[in-house]
């Protein structure tokens, strides 16, 4: 599976080719030759194009044998995971940093290229940094989560962007302290309209860093399973902080299993990493947003499965991975062959209430026959 090196490497093979199919043009130049590649594979004029269609533009761009790194490039662009990415804003993203040389009468070629290179590389050096000093002082669990709040309580006029001296006194209150320099360095890196101002959600992306496929889908499908299981339309809708208190399960949480927090505890660390309004209400991207918060401070994907699948039931997982969270049943055969199984679909049901014949039928859809079943008791 691609990485993030790879993802990069992806898009520098995509601009360089739109560079000499454009006779190395000026910025809207290139931006139409990659929207006009990427058009006639928009069969409904939407604007939009899912996977199958960007693979396809790839390879009318001659860009081939990166089918993994295509996809996740893809779930990078897709910041909603709605299946869907828009290629207007893609053409427009891969040359940003042309459209800002060219802004300051710079050009794109030669030294210029490489000095923008360069400043995103001391931009990304200081962003892993101040990553590493959030995560160390609030805990993997909270760590990006909690510094969101307060750069919004920095942003005195509601706009949802901060200056450089907001910036600074945010991240000092948090606990980071960053240099004169660095401060500079993340403004011109974040600050993509040259205002003197950054958005607040462009500087946590940045922070945050991409989550990578496997872990997107697995946050995906969580939520797929919560909102199917309380009957709703589908990922558009909202579910009730309550609706999320209720069915998630802390029982697995690995702070609670090592004995550093009790599951009431484990609970409410996790309602109170919400920045909820009034409404009391939960969105997909607001879901999404905080496993990518979560994501930033989990090293290895297993664990991060291990983590999502326990918490929401989620049967499946191999090795590290294996969800451990689900009911076992020890099922005896009318034949007397015992067996423990696991019940795949147990999302919303609790263990001290469930019955016998809620097991048969749950067993049932798993194929298993109840007229052959003698007996079904919940193995510990």
């Amino acid at each position: 599976m691609g990485g993030g090196a790879e993802v990069d490497l992806l898009e520098g093979a995509i601009r360089a080719h739109v560079e000499t199919r454009s006779g190395f043009g000026n910025h809207a130049r290139k931006v139409r030759i990659v929207e006009n590649v990427f058009r006639e594979f928009d069969v409904d004029g939407t604007g939009n194009i899912d996977e199958e269609e960007f693979l396809a533009a790839l390879v009318r761009m001659n860009i081939v044998g990166y089918t993994e790194t295509a996809l996740e490039l893809f779930d990078k662009i897709d910041a909603d995971m709605s299946g869907t990415i828009s290629y207007r804003e893609f053409a427009r993203a891969l040359f940003v940093e042309d459209e800002a040389e060219e802004s300051k009468g710079c050009g794109v070629g030669g030294s210029g290229f490489a000095s923008s290179s360069r400043a995103a590389q001391a931009a990304n050096d200081v962003v892993a940094r101040v990553r590493q000093r959030v995560l160390q002082l609030a805990g993997k669990n909270a760590g990006i989560r909690s510094i969101t709040r307060i750069l919004r309580q920095m942003d005195e006029d509601g706009s949802n962007s901060l200056n450089a001296q907001e910036l600074k006194e945010g991240l000092l209150g948090y606990g980071v302290q960053v240099s004169p320099s660095e401060v500079r360095t993340l403004m011109q890196h974040f600050d993509r309209d040259g205002s003197g101002r950054i958005t607040i959600e462009e500087f946590l992306r940045g922070l945050r860093g991409d989550m990578n496929r496997l872990r997107r889908k697995l946050v995906r499908k969580a939520w797929d399973q919560l909102v199917t299981h309380l009957r709703l339309d589908g990922p558009g809708d909202s579910v009730s902080l309550s609706d999320l208190a209720t069915f998630y399960d802390v029982s697995k949480h690995p702070e609670v299993m090592q004995g550093r927090m009790t599951p009431e505890e484990a609970l409410r660390q996790f309602m109170a990493v919400w920045d909820k309004n009034s409404d009391d209400l939960v969105e997909w991207k607001e879901f999404l947003d905080y496993y990518k918060d979560l994501s930033a401070g989990i090293e290895r994907d297993d664990y991060f499965e291990l983590l999502i699948r326990n918490a929401w039931h989620l049967s499946g997982g191999s090795g590290w991975s294996e969800n451990t969270a689900n009911m076992r049943v020890l099922v005896t055969m009318i034949t007397g062959d015992q067996q423990v199984v696991e019940i795949v679909n147990d999302f919303g049901i609790s263990r001290s209430t469930v019955t016998k014949p809620e097991l048969i039928r749950l067993l049932e859809t798993q194929g298993f026959r109840a007229a052959d079943i003698s007996d079904v008791a919940l193995s510990s």
